[in-house]
């Protein structure tokens, strides 16, 4: 890993600075143990993520500027139509591949007081994508099989591996190393970790309701003559408090890792890998998946619902009866000279799916179908 050495300014204490009160807090003590350690409450974690973020923010800003632009890109292809589902993927690879790359450049300048740039920091980012990658790609897979198994080994899974992108940037560490190191310095503290993580999203959580609810009203006018615009303005204004409430939570786990990190260090064992069993047990959450898509297909079959859940389809469509939009319902006419079927045309006065207008009008489709032929 490219390090970059430099000497931060007197008034300005970094995490580097901070290493040295946390070994000093920690002299004495047992090396070897992996009891709980006293990390920082949540309250002085947000303080300190944001006295942090902005001491840093000449630097951070344009990163996240960045990464809104192009979420703000994606966003606004979302309302071409048709169109989007042609460039879709190439979208969705650019804005992961952006996120990807703005994470690591905004993590490597809160974790080092280097001298570099925020763009020299995006070059930084952009050499290390495989890696960053493929740490992503094992840890959505150990949490997604996790979360299958009824959701806790997630959780458990969750709290032992997310410092795995932080350990990269910091020790260099790569793939398995590094959610193994990961593993190493929280275990120990796993509800310590928990507490303080569920508190941070309770109430990161809640300031984005509250913006949500701001964008929402200030979208309101647009609404009645422009819903694209205002659908637009909700989703953009979103994004913008969600990259910054992210970048905060970030900000405040580098700080959790920075204080496990420097009492457990010298007893990590790189040659263990607990992360094979999380694996393993991730694996069987990944072949249950298949077995609960059929058995819901079936029950559906099986219990009817498949119709219950048209009938909803219908009922609570934008148009209570029908299930499209006056535009695409006149452009589906236009194209196929065949109306949209309404609730009218399927279900009787008592809300029962009525056989006979259902047989009609399949068989009215059917014999359109032979016209064309």
């Amino acid at each position: 890993m490219e390090q970059i050495n430099s000497t931060p300014h007197d008034e300005e204490k970094g995490i580097t600075s901070e290493i040295e009160v946390i070994k000093s807090e920690h002299q004495g003590s047992d090396k070897h143990n992996h009891g709980d350690i006293k990390l920082t409450g949540t309250i002085n974690l947000i303080k300190w993520a944001y006295a942090e973020f902005r001491r840093k923010k000449d630097r951070l800003l344009p990163i996240i500027g960045i990464n809104l632009l192009i979420t703000a890109i994606y966003t606004s292809l979302t309302f071409a139509g048709p169109v989007f589902f042609f460039i879709m993927p190439l979208a969705v690879i650019l804005l992961i591949i952006t996120q990807v790359i703005t994470s690591y450049a905004m993590l490597d300048i809160v974790i080092k007081d280097s001298a570099l740039n925020w763009k020299d920091e995006l070059k930084k980012g952009s050499r290390n994508i495989p890696s960053l990658l493929w740490i992503g790609a094992i840890t959505m897979f150990i949490l997604f099989g996790g979360y299958v198994l009824l959701f806790i080994p997630g959780i458990y899974f969750l709290i032992n591996i997310m410092f795995g992108q932080i350990a990269f940037i910091d020790k260099g560490f790569r793939g398995i190393t590094a959610l193994a190191y990961s593993k190493h310095i929280a275990t120990g503290s796993f509800f310590a970790i928990l507490g303080r993580f569920l508190l941070m999203a309770l109430m990161m959580f809640g300031v984005i309701l509250v913006i949500g609810f701001i964008s929402l009203i200030i979208g309101l006018p647009f609404s009645f003559f422009m819903p694209n615009a205002s659908a637009f303005i909700s989703q953009l204004l979103n994004a913008i408090a969600g990259s910054i409430i992210g970048v905060l939570f970030s900000i405040a786990l580098v700080k959790i890792y920075r204080e496990l990190s420097t009492s457990r260090d010298s007893t990590f064992n790189n040659s263990k890998k607990p992360i094979y069993k999380m694996m393993i047990i991730a694996g069987l959450g990944w072949l249950i998946i298949p077995i609960i898509l059929i058995g819901i297909f079936a029950s559906i079959i099986g219990s009817g619902a498949g119709e219950g859940f048209y009938k909803q389809m219908i009922e609570k469509g934008m148009m209570k009866g029908r299930m499209m939009n006056p535009e695409m319902m006149q452009q589906f006419k236009d194209q196929t000279g065949s109306d949209i079927p309404g609730y009218e045309d399927i279900f009787n006065a008592q809300g029962e799916v009525d056989e006979a207008k259902l047989n009609e009008l399949m068989q009215k489709y059917l014999d359109e179908a032979n016209k064309t032929q």
